[in-house]
């Protein structure tokens, strides 16, 4: 997999996992059909998206048993406003989110977070820039149908 700088960001209150999502626009006017994007500006390390094994057993042997998974998303975010601040959490604050990581420069293909509660804060500090912090994590049993995390086609 090539490296991704994951400048476009888009959340939307939880919903069934797509496998695909359609797209308008491309750069910075990047736009996914019934998601919203994320205001400010993904800082350079800012993006960290994964997922590791939870729930793990020792089954003797050197072995493990690894019954759940977790999804996790951190972003830290520049560019912001207090405005924007205020409505990020309004709408992420305590809801169920999906959000979906994407290279604005290589489109074709997002990375996605399922189901997942986030918090958003913001973290000021003397002679730098505010920073915008959202960050959660979403657990599933290895059965599960849906992962938390997978890949999305990202079409025209």
């Amino acid at each position: 997999m090539a490296v991704r700088n994951f400048d476009s960001i888009f959340y939307r209150v939880a919903a069934t996992p797509v496998s695909s999502v359609t797209k308008t626009g491309a750069g910075a006017t990047l736009a996914i059909t019934n998601w919203t994007k994320l205001v400010g500006l993904p800082t350079k390390d800012g993006v960290k998206i994964g997922i590791e094994a939870d729930g793990q057993t020792e089954l003797g042997g050197g072995q493990t048993y690894t019954g759940s998974e977790k999804g996790m998303a951190e972003i830290h975010a520049i560019g912001f406003s207090a405005a924007n601040f205020a409505t990020l959490r309004s709408a992420l604050l305590n809801v169920k989110v999906d959000l979906l990581f994407i290279d604005s420069e290589q489109d074709s293909v997002g990375l996605a977070v399922w189901n997942t509660i986030v918090y958003p804060a913001a973290d000021f500090q003397s002679g730098e820039q505010p920073t915008l912090k959202i960050g959660g994590e979403c657990k599933r049993g290895t059965g599960a149908a849906n992962t938390p995390f997978t890949h999305v086609t990202v079409s025209v």
